[in-house]
Formats: structure tokens, sequence, C-alpha cells
């Protein structure tokens, strides 16, 4: 990504501010952060991973995303839909 997307600013339900940059720190996402990223809701990362789409470690109650492959498959999606048009 070029610097002006690593500058994005995503908004979570409670308004918290983290850039791309911040993101690609974590080593792992909760369904909500996912959600926040991909700009959808929890319904939509569920069903990503219940389709096998994202991978997912379940701990305790919570589904934990490694954010690399979750970036990873964003940006394929992104591509996939720029070539279908």
């Amino acid at each position: 990504m070029n610097e002006l997307e690593n500058s994005k600013v995503v908004y979570n339900k409670k308004q918290s501010r983290m850039t791309i940059d911040e993101i690609e720190k974590l080593k792992f996402l909760s369904v909500q952060q996912a959600a926040d990223v991909a700009g959808g809701g929890r319904r939509v990362i569920y069903n990503w991973i219940a389709e096998g789409r994202i991978p997912a470690a379940r701990v305790g109650n919570a589904y934990m995303i490694p954010t690399v492959a979750f970036l990873k498959y964003l940006e394929d999606l992104a591509a996939e839909n720029l070539i279908k048009r």
C-alpha cells in the first residue's frame, strides 16, 4: 500500500481511530475490528469465517483473525471486484 492508503483512518463503533499502519502492527483482529476495517458488519465477518474465506481461531467465546491474512483477503476481494467490472 502507498503512504496515502496507510494514513487512512478507520473508525470503530466507539469512534476511536486507528490508521492502517497501526492495524498492520496487530497480530490478530477481533471480529469487531475486522468489521470496522472492512467497513461492514460483524455478521459479514462471521459469514466469511463460517465459509472458510478467512482464517480464525476461537479463543473462549471470541474469534481472533490473523491480521495479515485478513488484509490479504480484502486486497484480493478488491482486486477481484475491479476485474469483474
